[in-house]
């Protein structure tokens, strides 16, 4: 067991205060709904309770790698060996609770076994499959969130300010804006038909991919910020027909997707789009394509970066971006036909279908690479969403 005074600095100003209010509203709603104990385990509720901090770590589950044992007398959390140390340091430093943690390889069964009361009514805020009896508050307990401490309406004052600066930015840039669509240099624009275009931003040579495709091809992305725009321009028309992982270490897996897509597939066409950074993680793999002849096309959109930094820099408030620019000479299309692709470049929208038509009547693998604007590559569709799911927001 960690005491609750492992934290080398402070608990954030106010933080005790809040976490006792909180605290005590939950005690509350347990001494009036017949609890004799509380268990929370959604990562959002825990925060709550804590008055901040994370207990999370995977994304596609609300269910954190640590839980809350509520008594009213006892309040504990409860993690793996893993994690224990790093939450009471870093996520919830001096919180006045116990930090009681098990071996990641074990249920964590044993330890809530001695917590909770025996043959007492438990309320959960999701499932806890080693507790039998429990009894499901997670909408009470939702509840109880909108009852707000000072400490939390002062941060949502503070998140009201800052939100109404960024709007206030964003319309006094909308002018340039608008006359910036017509060359498609915003995210997402069009430019008009009767003049060459620039791809501009991912978006308008992601819906070209999709158009040029049946609608039974398999669509595979790889990237930051280029799985956001092909997200959103490439729709999925009929099942099994995407491969993506949002799991972290993800970047470069496009390539090997699209190869064994098209070897459990041979009869379907299969695509890969992806961002120039995460297509340069595996592309050695193209040899494994030429050599068992997998008739794949790889659509790259180059911004000659690591898109998803930018953003993420732009919104920290880095004016100098660090680390984010990748050389801008690379031609991977002279790279694919090295290892016997066929490979192109587009830097005009309209050139994009036909070096598609080429890439697939080749007969051999295919590679295009298809130059867009970095700044227009910032803000993609669902960044800011993408960025709370990622947060646990």
């Amino acid at each position: 067991m960690i005491s609750a005074g492992i934290a080398d600095r402070g608990v954030p100003a106010g933080r005790t205060e809040e976490f006792a209010a909180n605290l005590e509203l939950l005690r509350r709603f347990m001494g009036s709904a017949g609890l004799d104990c509380m268990v929370l385990s959604d990562h959002a509720n825990v925060a709550w309770l804590a008055g901040g901090g994370r207990s999370f770590v995977g994304w596609a589950t609300d269910q954190g790698a640590a839980r809350v044992v509520v008594t009213p007398s006892q309040v504990a959390l409860v993690t793996t060996n893993i994690e224990a140390r790093r939450m009471a340091a870093e996520e919830f430093p001096n919180l006045p609770w116990q930090v009681i943690e098990h071996p990641w390889w074990e249920s964590p069964a044993p330890v809530l076994a001695r917590l909770i009361p025996r043959g007492g009514r438990v309320g959960v805020d999701g499932p806890i499959p080693w507790v039998e009896g429990t009894v499901g508050v997670g909408a009470e307990i939702a509840r109880l969130r909108t009852l707000l401490t000072p400490q939390a309406q002062d941060r949502v004052r503070a998140l009201g300010k800052a939100v109404g600066e960024v709007m206030a930015g964003v319309c006094r840039e909308l002018p340039k804006m608008f006359e910036e669509v017509g060359r498609g240099t915003v995210p997402g624009a069009r430019a008009p038909s009767a003049a060459p275009t620039s791809p501009g931003a991912p978006g308008p040579p992601a819906e070209g991919v999709r158009e040029f495709f049946p609608k039974d091809a398999i669509t595979v992305m790889d990237g930051g910020n280029t799985s956001l725009w092909v997200t959103a321009f490439n729709p999925i028309y009929t099942p099994r027909s995407y491969l993506y992982t949002a799991k972290f270490g993800h970047l470069g897996t496009g390539l090997p997707y699209a190869i064994g897509a098209k070897l459990a597939a041979p009869e379907r066409a299969v695509y890969l789009i992806s961002g120039d950074g995460a297509f340069g993680f595996n592309l050695q793999e193209m040899e494994t394509a030429s050599r068992h002849n997998v008739l794949i096309t790889a659509v790259v959109l180059c911004d000659r970066g690591w898109g998803m930094e930018r953003s993420s820099q732009m919104f920290a408030g880095i004016e100098d971006m660090v680390e984010c620019d990748l050389y801008g000479g690379v031609r991977l299309d002279l790279v694919a036909q090295g290892f016997g692709w066929h490979g192109e470049v587009v830097e005009r929208l309209e050139d994009l279908r036909p070096a598609l038509e080429r890439g697939a009547a080749s007969g051999r693998p295919s590679l295009i690479q298809v130059m867009v604007e970095p700044m227009a590559n910032l803000m993609p569709p669902g960044l800011l969403l993408f960025g709370e799911i990622r947060r646990g927001d």
